[in-house]
């Protein structure tokens, strides 16, 4: 029966990838389209998919058999390997705007060093791809095998057939999602398997004892430089720590939409290799601590399945190996396929059109999936092949494409001289010598590049990026955000972070003190009787506080308005949060002697406090709490003994349940939404005051006004009566989700009203005759700064922030005399103009001085503005042609804009780009 059923959820589990896998891909017309998609794909997405790629299930082998035959000697130099993707993330990532949307990295050296280093690239790539995906088949056909009791070359057959059909019809968005498939399974199976060989460890003392006894954990004698494992370790580091940018790699950073994307999914990407990585190195830590490495290291894989895996969690185990394999190899099916057909042909002279590009492209995937079949059949051994293979790469293509990223540029000639030395140096030593030539090789070719860039005197040198205002804005904002952070803590205020880590509604608090109530209720009743009665005294202290608490927060709303007091019950909430919820219940899962229903009370507590703050005040919170409650039990009580009473199965689910709970916490924003949302309505809300008081000024307002008021106002007037009538009359009929919808209409046509009202309101004015604007000191710099930010969070949304890329150009400490309200509110209405009619590219936004003037400016890539539109674009009530009227432009801000600078004595003006879109700049004067 547990036969069958392993069977049945593998056969599921590989129909599932082929159907995602092949309906993904439909639709697919031109070779950029199947190496690179559309580049629309969201950062979890890339995330999802670099992990995957990286994570195989040749790496799974090698960690795990590697940790348990060399311990520290693995264990230390194999963290580089995270380290690798945070230098891409900090470092290469904001550097490579000029490579994104190249179709592959053979592409990308083309543009650099010519076609002969493209050609050189392809075939660097495609060959170790071969390589790579036939050990991933080899891998496969064994587990297939002792899954399923078949022969090897049909386990091989069956699992290379799905990765070769989808990866070669589809393309890389095949790729992609099936990879986000494979990503969550592995990610399941790989801390199941860790909890498996945990659980056959009698003791933790076992694995103390192996570590703190065993040469391979002992620091001295690993980084003993006398020691010949050392330099071997060194050389592992160096291999791991070596960004490669190999083509699979190099595709997931041409994908993303602009840099900063590229930074968040390989810092994201980073997060989860260190967690998956560590997760293995523990798996091969304990079998060694068990089996005192009497196994052989190749047979581990197995040895986990049949030995330490329980019989009803095998196809589990097998479908999660089988996704790490299917997750590498159809990425590097993917990203050969296009060196071959669309970088070696060109490289040779063939010239394609689009359609038989694409053709070739999926007969080269299905001619490299085969061949890797072939060899994965009849050379067992290939994983020394290709290891060997794969060391060619770096040597030789990433060194030059690094330089290069980094912004040193040479000719053909010295990258190839480069390349040249690299790759012979590599080959020496596998030829001559028992040593990785690897190491050695990047050092040659560093050192034939720079000797015959110098010596010959070719053009170039560390010229620098292309475009370094994107550098030099993530610089900028770098060093903001660590004075923002700096000044924070000199500022804290504990009453005033508790309101702001407060709930807004009074509901809140009943809801948190019936939960708590039910906590403390429910570990009481848990508790082990001969414990309850030992820890009498303690317990009932506990119940009081706790009860106590809980009643002031339940009675609050119904307090005399006299005695409420907003800072009392803020407080209140916060100490409860960590006393109720974290302290008390960890302080009795410790004095149960661990008990684990006791322990399933407290994570359902922190997972509980992960949704309502935010992860940084969540971790100092449970810290705080947790260090609490364990030092005062073991103060009073010690914990001699505690540690005997836990099985390994419940160690094990306890740390799963804890990061779980921790994850939770992390990737769930709620309280930057709520400030997000709480700014909103401030900001709304002050809009509305602002009209209120305004509003006796309006008679003054022009006969343009009379003539389009009725048009621009019964739309918004409409919709926010009929909603709010449907909304009225159908609250109960109505989900959650449809009434939220209501809201976001009601809300987004009272704001298109409110800012139509204010605009006018503020033009009319300055209009008036006898208005006089309030002039002061005004830095400018800092004000632009602020009001890009307040716009962005109010006219981006979450899941458009990645792809509106905003580039800052903005001179320091730029003093102007003017009037602060008005100028921001032109310069708001210029940056919202722009991002309402951003369709792609960037917006660039500018401000510098020259002598008395000072230039502000912002340029988009949106839908433009007819030239002879240009001038009277600043008329009231008038809007270019090419809007579209679901946009909202209610051509009021650009007068507005108009009136406050000539107002200030200034001028102002609209420009055409070279491109699609449209360049708006204003000048004032510091003398002014």
């Amino acid at each position: 029966m547990s036969y069958n059923i392993d069977i049945i959820v593998l056969v599921v589990f590989l129909l599932i990838n082929l159907v995602v896998g092949i309906y993904s891909g439909k639709g697919i017309k031109n070779i950029k389209e199947y190496a690179i998609g559309n580049r629309n794909f969201s950062t979890a997405t890339l995330a999802a998919t670099i992990v995957a790629t990286w994570i195989s299930a040749t790496t799974f082998t090698i960690t795990v058999a590697e940790t348990y035959s060399s311990g520290l000697y693995y264990i230390i130099p194999g963290l580089a390997d995270t380290v690798a993707f945070v230098i891409i993330a900090l470092f290469i990532a904001p550097r490579m705007k000029e490579f994104l949307g190249s179709v592959s990295v053979a592409e990308a050296m083309d543009k650099l060093y010519g076609n002969n280093a493209r050609a050189i690239t392809s075939i660097l790539g495609v060959v170790p791809s071969i390589g790579v995906v036939a050990a991933q088949f080899i891998l496969s056909s064994i587990l297939l095998q002792s899954l399923t009791g078949i022969s090897g070359l049909y386990a091989s057959l069956l699992s290379a057939f799905i990765v070769i059909c989808y990866s070669s019809f589809g393309g890389i968005k095949s790729v992609t999602f099936t990879d986000m498939i494979q990503f969550a399974t592995f990610c399941i199976v790989i801390p199941t398997l860790g909890i498996a060989v945990f659980e056959s460890i009698s003791s933790t003392n076992s694995i103390l004892d192996y570590v703190s006894t065993s040469e391979l954990y002992n620091i001295k004698e690993v980084f003993d430089t006398s020691n010949p494992r050392f330099y071997s370790a060194l050389i592992v580091f160096t291999f791991y720590l070596m960004p490669d940018l190999d083509s699979a790699i190099f595709q997931r950073i041409s994908m993303a939409r602009n840099t900063k994307q590229v930074k968040k999914a390989f810092l994201i990407a980073a997060g989860f290799c260190l967690l998956i990585d560590s997760m293995l190195r523990f798996i091969g830590m304990t079998i060694a601590a068990k089996e005192n490495l009497q196994l052989a290291p190749n047979d581990l894989i197995l040895h986990i399945i049949n030995d330490y895996t329980p019989y009803y969690l095998k196809g589990i185990a097998v479908i999660g190996i089988l996704a790490m394999i299917m997750s590498s190899a159809d990425s590097y099916i993917n990203s050969s396929s296009v060196l071959f057909s669309h970088d070696f042909c060109k490289s040779i002279g063939l010239r394609l059109s689009a359609r038989a590009e694409l053709l070739l492209a999926r007969f080269s995937a299905l001619f490299i999936g085969l061949a890797a079949l072939v060899l994965s059949v009849y050379y067992t051994n290939i994983l020394g092949v290709m290891v060997a293979a794969y060391s060619f790469y770096s040597p030789v293509v990433s060194v030059p494409l690094l330089l290069a990223i980094f912004g040193f540029r040479t000719s053909k000639k010295a990258a190839l001289s480069g390349m040249a030395a690299g790759f012979t140096t590599v080959i020496s030593f596998m030829l001559f010598t028992d040593m990785d030539g690897y190491v050695w090789g990047i050092f040659a070719n560093l050192t034939a590049l720079f000797s015959t860039h110098y010596l010959f005197k070719q053009n170039g040198g560390w010229i620098g990026i292309k475009d370094t205002k994107e550098i030099e804005y993530i610089r900028e904002e770098r060093k903001e955000k660590w004075a923002s952070n700096i000044c924070s803590l000199k500022n804290f205020h504990l009453i005033n972070f508790c309101k702001n880590n407060a709930p807004k509604e009074n509901r809140y608090y009943v809801c948190l003190g019936l939960f708590s109530s039910v906590l403390i209720f429910s570990s009481i009743y848990t508790m082990p009787q001969n414990l309850y009665l030992q820890y009498y005294s303690l317990i009932t202290i506990l119940q009081i506080s706790v009860l106590a608490l809980s009643t002031i927060l339940i009675t609050y709303p119904i307090w005399e308005p006299n005695y409420r007091n907003k800072t009392f019950i803020t407080i209140i909430w916060n100490f409860s949060l960590v006393y109720s919820m974290i302290f008390s219940t960890s302080l009795m899962f410790f004095i149960s002697n661990l008990d684990q229903s006791l322990l399933t009370i407290m994570v359902i507590s922190l997972i509980t406090i992960a949704v309502q703050v935010r992860w940084q005040v969540l971790l100092t919170m449970i810290c705080t709490g947790m260090l609490s409650s364990f030092l005062l039990y073991r103060f009073n009580y010690g914990i001699d003994g505690i540690t005997q009473n836990i099985s390994s199965n419940f160690k094990a689910i306890w740390s799963l349940l804890v990061v779980s709970g921790l994850l939770i916490a992390f990737f769930k924003p709620k309280q930057e939404y709520q400030e997000l949302t709480e700014a909103k309505l401030d900001y709304q809300y002050a809009k509305m005051n602002e009209q209120k008081k305004e509003l006796i000024k309006t008679f003054e307002m022009k006969n343009e006004f009379l003539r389009n008021l009725n048009h621009e106002t019964r739309g918004p007037i409409v919709d926010i009566t009929t909603m709010g009538q449907a909304l009225y009359e159908n609250y109960d009929n109505f989900s959650e989700e449809q009434r939220k919808e209501a809201l976001k209409e009601i809300s987004n046509n009272s704001s298109k009203l409110s800012s139509l009202v204010n605009n006018l309101i503020d033009l009319s004015q300055l209009s008036s005759i006898n208005f006089k604007l309030n002039i002061n000191n005004v830095d400018l710099s800092k004000l632009v700064k602020e009001r890009v930010e307040f716009c962005k969070k109010l006219y981006i949304s979450d899941e458009n922030n990645d792809s509106v890329q905003i580039i800052l150009n903005i001179e320091k400490n730029i003093i102007c005399k003017c009037d602060k309200h008005y100028v921001s509110n032109a310069i708001d209405n210029i940056i919202i103009n722009a991002m309402q009619y951003y369709k792609d590219g960037q917006i660039i936004i500018e401000l510098h001085k020259n002598g008395t003037e000072i230039e502000f400016s912002v340029i988009d890539e949106g839908i433009g503005i007819s030239k002879n539109e240009l001038y009277n674009i600043f008329g009231t009530f008038t809007v270019g042609s090419r809007t579209h009227p679901t946009v909202g432009n209610r051509g009021v801000g650009l007068a507005l804009c108009k009136k406050t600078i000539e107002s200030h004595g200034g001028k102002i003006w609209a420009e055409s780009n070279s491109k699609n879109g449209t360049t708006f700049k204003f000048v004032l004067y510091s003398s002014a």
